[in-house]
């Protein structure tokens, strides 16, 4: 991007400049998606059962501080 943009050059620049804008267009969704992945996983964490069929609430957690 130091030299002077040509006629031969301005292709390539806007494919890189087209390939940018699509990959932005897409992290609103790829956000959405890790948000409900995990949600997914905190509610399955939370819904475990123990031993006898009995559930294990996250406040029962030992890992949980």
């Amino acid at each position: 991007l130091n030299d002077p943009i040509g006629d031969e050059s301005i292709s390539a620049i806007l494919t890189m400049i087209d390939s940018v804008s699509k990959r932005v267009s897409e992290i609103p969704n790829l956000v959405k998606a890790l948000g409900a992945a995990y949600e997914n996983l905190r509610n399955e964490e939370e819904e475990q059962l123990a031993r006898g069929g009995k559930q294990v609430l996250s406040s029962m957690d030992a890992d949980e501080e």
